[in-house]
């Protein structure tokens, strides 16, 4: 989970940062060069004896913005000029009449710059993500795709598999709707393909029932998902839409606050290349709202704002419980010896200097996030088997069912219980059963997918939650699961080898109740049906004994 910017093509990163920012200078550009005129109308003010305090504050002002932005967007000797011309307007002593002449060549130099390397205004990609759409009836496949363009995605229509291949060689895809027809022309080798590729493609299989295509062939192939083709292309569209946002939400958040829109959306370009989502703020004011609405994983904080600046908000942040102990980067033009001290006396974590390098900004954020990762994974995850717990399980349940509500798809709950446990225990002890339990763990975590969640409901159960699969599909699946736990030898740490089987029960959402407490309980009593029936099996909901 949230390793995205470690797997990134550095290289093509960096180019699409490259354009990014080249993009944004043009839209910025005329903003920068307005801030040039007031140092320019401020001198000008200057040498004619009236110069008034309200635009020496707006020239020091503006000429502290150009020194953190124009450099970020590759302009550094403008940045240095700048900065030293935000020495001179700074404070209230009156300014030596002889600085003036070296200001003006400043100001001239710094126009000149900025204006010989200007944006050409070049484009970049689409940073839409992409669904694939893989369909035999070119018309169908061309509404879908409009449905789709109309959720704000990008896309890619192909006719058949080999179209399919055509268009990965350019794209990557972030979900794909496949037409699996009769299961022919190689599909179930292009949903290999698709989650092999790195990050993985979640597969969307559209079938007109279960006659055409074996759902448990699918699934091992790699489909996260069925769809009767029979669905308007709207839904269909949102259901993709479903996954890209499940996949969102999986992403790093960032929530970034400074003053400067330049400077923000640099920012935004240098991180989410890297597969991070950054939230911008140009109003401090506003800080306390996007905190709810974004919950970030971390906030990038401009120390240099009027009314309220970094260190305020740093120490706000850091006086209420709720958002204590979120980290917290600070971005400053100014890394003296005081303000390092200060930065980090308000509670904050680290520092980056401006102008912003997309590296150095980047190994600062990850350094934080990864620090974060470990103690979220600390706090989620079973010690013993590596599943998330039993508090990690209801959080995404609540998600799931959210998603399942939003977009009408299908989600069911799994309860498994290994039959037999406590003998196990007692004749190889439970060093032996800890053994087991660990190896039926990594079972699960190879043979289910992304989106599903499989946590240790407590003692020997185990929990799932399967997204976008009915009860029987879950029936289907967990017998599968349970085919291959049976075919497993388990062996315990003094070279004592034993089989072992589980027994189970499945709910489905809105069929068997309307939230998981219903569902566990439907579950667990269909769980129960199993052990009367003489253990490993796996029944539905609503199963009964003879």
């Amino acid at each position: 989970m949230h390793d995205s910017a470690e797997r990134a093509d550095v290289p093509a990163v960096a180019r699409d940062v490259a354009a990014e920012l080249q993009a944004l200078w043009g839209r910025f550009e005329g903003q920068l060069l307005a801030r040039v005129e007031t140092l320019e109308e401020a001198l000008a003010a200057l040498v004619d004896a009236r110069l008034d305090d309200d635009l020496r504050r707006r020239a020091e002002r503006d000429a502290h913005r150009l020194a953190g932005s124009a450099g970020t967007f590759g302009h550094h000797g403008a940045s240095m000029l700048a900065r030293g011309l935000e020495e001179l307007f700074a404070g209230a002593t009156p300014i030596d009449p002889r600085a003036v002449p070296d200001a003006l060549a400043e100001v001239a130099s710094l126009r000149a710059e900025l204006a010989s390397t200007a944006s050409t205004g070049s484009s970049h990609a689409d940073a839409r993500p992409v669904v694939l759409i893989v369909h035999r009836d070119a018309e169908l496949a061309g509404e879908i795709g409009s449905a789709v363009e109309a959720r704000g995605l990008a896309p890619e229509v192909t006719e058949g598999v080999s179209g399919a291949r055509t268009a990965l060689a350019g794209a990557h895809p972030s979900v794909a709707l496949v037409d699996l027809g009769d299961g022919g022309d190689g599909v179930l080798d292009l949903v290999r393909e698709l989650g092999a590729r790195t990050p993985p493609v979640a597969v969307l299989a559209l079938t007109s029932g279960t006659g055409f295509l074996d759902r448990v062939d699918a699934v091992r192939a790699g489909v996260r998902g069925f769809l009767p083709a029979s669905l308007a292309p709207s839904e269909l569209a949102g259901a993709a839409a479903a996954i890209v946002e499940a996949a969102q939400l999986d992403r790093w958040r960032l929530l970034a606050v400074d003053d400067d829109p330049s400077v923000l959306a640099a920012l935004i370009a240098l991180l989410e290349p890297a597969g991070l989502v950054v939230s911008g703020v140009t109003e401090p004011e506003r800080f306390w709202a996007a905190l709810r609405e974004t919950t970030p994983d971390l906030v990038i904080l401009d120390l240099d704002m009027p009314e309220v600046n970094g260190i305020e908000l740093c120490r706000l942040l850091r006086a209420d419980p709720r958002w204590a102990a979120l980290p917290v980067l600070c971005v400053t033009s100014h890394a003296g010896r005081d303000t390092i001290e200060a930065v980090f006396a308000a509670g904050a974590d680290d520092y980056v200097q401006k102008p912003l390098v997309g590296s150095e900004l980047l190994t600062r954020v990850t350094n934080r996030l990864e620090r974060t990762r470990i103690l979220r994974v600390l706090a989620e995850t079973d010690p013993l088997t590596g599943l998330a717990n039993r508090r990690k399980f209801v959080d995404e349940w609540n998600r799931l069912q959210a998603m399942a509500d939003r977009y009408d798809q299908p989600l069911s709950f799994a309860l498994l219980d290994l039959d037999h446990f406590r003998d196990v225990n007692s004749r190889y002890g439970h060093e032996g059963g800890d053994a087991a339990l660990q190896r039926i763990a990594q079972l699960l975590l190879e043979r289910f997918r992304g989106e599903d969640v499989v946590a240790r409901w407590g003692g020997e159960e185990i929990a799932l939650a399967l997204y976008g699969m009915t009860r029987a599909d879950g029936v289907r699946r967990v017998s599968d699961l349970l085919a291959a736990v049976r075919e497993e030898e388990m062996v315990t740490p003094g070279g004592h080898s034993f089989g072992l089987s589980f027994s189970a029960g499945v709910s489905e959402y809105k069929v068997d109740g309307d939230g998981l407490r219903d569902l566990t309980q439907r579950a667990d009593e269909a769980l129960s049906v199993a052990k009367a029936l003489g253990r490993a099996r796996v029944l539905p909901a609503g199963e009964r004994t003879g």
